[in-house]
């Protein structure tokens, strides 16, 4: 008889305090509402947007380039959602969700899911800021798309596609008069920390990462404890990045197919993890 056990290791990383940052919004739910969800689709597009958002802050240097090669040393069921694999998440599935965002409206979804962080973790509102920043382009850039028109079922009404970004020229503060520019418009909470208004959908991205940063600086402030930054000094408002490197080289570990334990959680990643929510902390426990 055979006594073969088969040991497989998946890299969970930092990737377990986004997960349970998009988990403390509840951003999955909100997609989901906004979007609906296709009878026998074997991943929703609310997954797949948090799946975005990993791969998004994942240290990667093209996000969204060879999506699925990233996820294939993931473990997509204990980060994503229950039954999500790596090669669900394919080119054809990513462009059908970000085509059903854009015709949703990315500003609405956008708005939807601020207000609930906004809920959530009770920021105030009493002031904020507006910034637009500018970005050139080079080439042609004919960015008209057809009107088309949706029925939709739930209202007994018709929604028209979303509008282009109008890509031209303009008053260039790169000093380039000579290349088409757009303009992205960001609202902020009045310390200049949550995004609470922005005009792109990878915006989830600057959303989910300075949520996270403000969280841990809150409760190290509020416990008036520290942390290690890179040049071993003891500070209590580091970097998300930082904390991210601080979690590198932790794997998942499964022996025939069943998760037994979280390697390489030291005392001291224990400790970071304390201070942020609940949500995050559940990712590094069997």
């Amino acid at each position: 008889m055979s006594n073969h056990q088969e040991i497989e290791f998946k890299n969970i990383d930092h990737l377990g305090i986004i997960a349970g940052i998009i988990d403390s919004i509840g951003l999955v739910e909100i997609i989901n509402k906004l979007i609906g969800q296709e009878a026998g689709e074997k991943i929703s597009a609310g997954h797949v947007v948090k799946a975005m958002i990993l791969n998004g802050l994942g240290f990667v240097s093209s996000p969204l380039y060879m999506f699925p090669e990233f996820f294939q040393d993931k473990p997509c069921e204990h980060l994503i959602g229950k039954g999500v694999k790596a090669e669900y998440l394919n080119d054809d599935k990513l462009g059908r969700v970000m085509d059903k965002l854009f015709i949703k409206g990315l500003t609405e979804i956008f708005l939807a899911i601020s207000s609930q962080v906004i809920k959530e973790f009770n920021i105030s509102l009493k002031s904020s800021h507006l910034d637009s920043t500018s970005l050139h382009l080079h080439g042609e850039y004919k960015t008209s798309l057809p009107d088309v028109t949706f029925d939709n079922n739930s209202s007994n009404c018709q929604i028209k596609s979303p509008q282009a970004i109008e890509i031209t020229y303009g008053y260039s503060r790169d000093h380039r008069p000579d290349l088409k520019q757009f303009i992205i418009d960001l609202i902020s909470s009045g310390d200049g920390d949550i995004p609470i208004f922005l005009k792109m959908i990878m915006g989830l991205c600057l959303l989910v990462y300075t949520l996270a940063q403000r969280q841990i600086r809150a409760a190290l402030s509020a416990s008036k404890s520290t942390i290690k930054n890179q040049l071993g000094k003891a500070i209590n408002n580091p970097t998300m990045r930082w904390v991210f490197q601080c979690f590198q080289s932790i794997h998942l570990v499964k022996l025939n197919n069943q998760e037994i334990f979280i390697s390489n959680m030291t005392s001291s990643r224990e400790y970071i993890l304390s201070f942020l929510p609940d949500n995050c902390r559940h990712y590094y426990k069997c």
